[in-house]
């Protein structure tokens, strides 16, 4: 059963930060600086994730919450999606999918779930997985595979939330 609670969609999308998980082609890709702590031929992408045209759903399993002060039990379930849009904000790329299920309870903006999500672009898709814990401005994820351009993918995701949306900073590992 879906509950449409009145909960701050900034931070039930910290997860998709993996909404930016990669670009399509016409993105410029930056080749990683040396000595910055990069892997020697990994490619660093620049995404921009924005909650204009994001959909949100909480999945609300026994025990139920109560409306007045919601907690997410083990087993509940939040599922997202954000348009992918290029560095620039101009160039929409595709569009972030994920679920993120409660593995420890707590005020649904602090409890801790166990994310996995997939991203459609216009090349291809990859796959994310990640731990998040509460509401953190900054998360790292992991690239655990892709199709088409991003076959075999793997690398990490940096998401910093802005104001504005979310800021992705890919890198891919050779």
């Amino acid at each position: 059963m879906n509950i449409p609670y009145q909960v701050n969609h900034r931070s039930l999308r910290v997860f998709l930060a993996l909404g930016a998980t990669a670009a399509a082609v016409t993105i410029a890709l930056v080749l990683a600086a040396n000595g910055s702590g990069q892997v020697s031929g990994a490619r660093t992408i620049k995404l921009f994730e924005a909650p204009k045209g994001s959909t949100f759903g909480f999945v609300d399993n026994a025990p139920k919450t109560n409306r007045k002060d919601p907690h997410a039990s083990i087993g509940d379930i939040l599922a997202f999606s954000n348009p992918i849009f290029d560095e620039s904000r101009t160039h929409r790329l595709g569009v972030s999918s994920a679920q993120c299920i409660a593995t420890r309870a707590g005020r649904i903006a602090s409890a801790t779930y166990t994310c996995s999500g997939t991203f459609a672009l216009n090349d291809g898709t990859i796959a994310v997985a990640a731990l998040q814990r509460g509401e953190p401005t900054t998360q790292q994820l992991a690239v655990t595979g892709g199709t088409g351009a991003y076959d075999g993918a793997r690398g990490t995701i940096v998401a910093r939330m802005l104001k504005s949306g979310t800021e992705d900073t890919i890198t891919l590992l050779p």
